[in-house]
């Protein structure tokens, strides 16, 4: 939280970088508060951000009218229009703009003209997936919320913290395991975690309990399931490998691009390098695959992952011959490279 003053005059936005923090301040606005920012990369969060700004609103005895609006698709000039007129079912109004990040430099400046100036009982709420920059004239009053600036761990991390939460709105409990990897298999999106997550609350009826077992119902989980573990085996050598009868021209692609990144890993691994773009349970397993594989390997890896892949364009041979030419490459590279483990510094 940032709090610039001088001489007791408020100069600088309320910026939180911590989801829960921000949260709490919500209760505990001061009449002065009318403008938020929100800063999130997915779609689901900014609406949910949204929804817990304008339930504050409520639970502080506000009656408002809510208008939505989204630049780049509604006119400048129906936004000024709800900014002019005056609201018919109540004194106070939300005005909601979202993907603001997206108008150019003379939208900006005639919308920021609007949001700028106070209006009495006007609360405008700013949501972008990029970072915009508040008139200082407008940060005297404003509460902004960054997620952007989060690290991949702790963006993780608060997501797991949310799902348990919507599991528990559900009158359910789940297991850490169970939503660790659901992370895993579907990823950081937000809206799709929700997706699988209701998924999985319907597929378990009036069971009160979700473990890691009841992912198995899920056909996203099972098809990024065994995605993830070819993957790991073809980069490490460790682990299971399974079928790959049925592995499309996108699971193929998919496959790749997830062993580039491993291999990236191993590259920064050998270099000394920290890579902040995985979570430190999952870099400690890599720290140990990686031990006896050398730098040569990860580097003549990427040539060979480069080959295959521009064999496939050229759509002269099935996906299943490729995987098993990748298959017996990357194998040979980890039997003839000698080890020259490194440890990071």
């Amino acid at each position: 939280m940032c709090l610039l003053r001088y001489n007791s005059r408020v100069l600088a936005v309320m910026k939180f970088l911590n989801q829960v923090a921000f949260e709490k301040h919500l209760f505990s606005l001061r009449s002065t508060e009318t403008l938020f920012l929100v800063l999130a990369a997915e779609e689901r969060e900014l609406k949910d951000l949204s929804f817990k700004v304008k339930e504050s609103l409520v639970t502080k005895g506000q009656a408002f009218d809510v208008q939505v609006f989204t630049c780049g698709k509604d006119s400048i000039a129906s936004i000024l229009e709800a900014y002019n007129s005056m609201s018919l079912f109540s004194k106070n109004k939300v005005i909601e703009l979202c993907d603001v990040h997206v108008l150019n430099a003379n939208e900006w400046k005639i919308v920021k003209e609007k949001f700028t100036t106070h209006q009495e009982g006007v609360f405008t709420i700013l949501l972008a997936k990029k970072r915009v920059k508040l008139p200082d004239e407008a940060q005297k009053r404003a509460v902004e919320l960054d997620l952007l600036s989060e690290k991949p761990w702790d963006h993780k991390k608060r997501l797991m913290g949310l799902l348990f939460e919507y599991v528990k709105k559900a009158n359910k409990t789940i297991t850490y395991e169970a939503i660790e990897q659901l992370v895993e298999l579907v990823g950081v999106d937000y809206g799709k975690l929700l997706q699988q997550l209701e998924s999985l609350i319907c597929f378990t009826g009036a069971r009160t309990s979700i473990d890691i077992k009841d992912l198995s119902y899920l056909n996203i989980a099972r098809k990024k399931q065994k995605t993830w573990q070819l993957a790991e085996y073809l980069t490490w050598g460790e682990g299971g490998m399974g079928a790959v009868s049925d592995m499309n021209d996108s699971d193929f692609y998919s496959l790749l691009s997830q062993v580039r990144f491993r291999l990236n890993v191993g590259v920064k691994i050998k270099e000394g390098i920290h890579p902040d773009e995985i979570a430190p349970s999952l870099l400690q397993k890599y720290l140990r695959y990686s031990e006896r594989l050398s730098k040569d390997y990860f580097l003549k890896a990427f040539l060979e992952v480069y080959d295959i892949e521009r064999l496939s364009r050229r759509g002269q041979f099935s996906t299943s011959l490729l995987f098993d030419m990748l298959f017996v490459k990357l194998s040979d590279l980890r039997k003839d490279i000698p080890c020259m483990a490194t440890s990071p510094a």
